[in-house]
């Protein structure tokens, strides 16, 4: 999975809206490191409306913490 390419990252970072502090915190942290290292800032869906409409995103998706296991995908 490519979360940036050429300073440009279409890639959706997720965390629940209810999620507890650590766990925003490791989301912000992958969106802002990603940044750092790539030039290319992914998105944040952290509210319940941003995460249905990740959620429908054909690019790369990373889920943080509990919504990494609430969610039936195959991994």
């Amino acid at each position: 999975m490519t979360v940036a390419a050429d300073g440009k990252s279409s890639a959706i970072i997720m965390v629940a809206p209810d999620a507890g502090p650590w766990e925003k915190r490791a989301a912000a942290d992958l969106v802002t490191y990603i940044e750092r290292m790539s030039g290319g800032k992914p998105a944040l869906a952290d509210t319940k409306e941003a995460i249905e409409t990740a959620l429908k995103h054909s690019g790369p998706q990373v889920l943080v913490g509990r919504l990494a296991l609430e969610q039936k995908t195959a991994l």
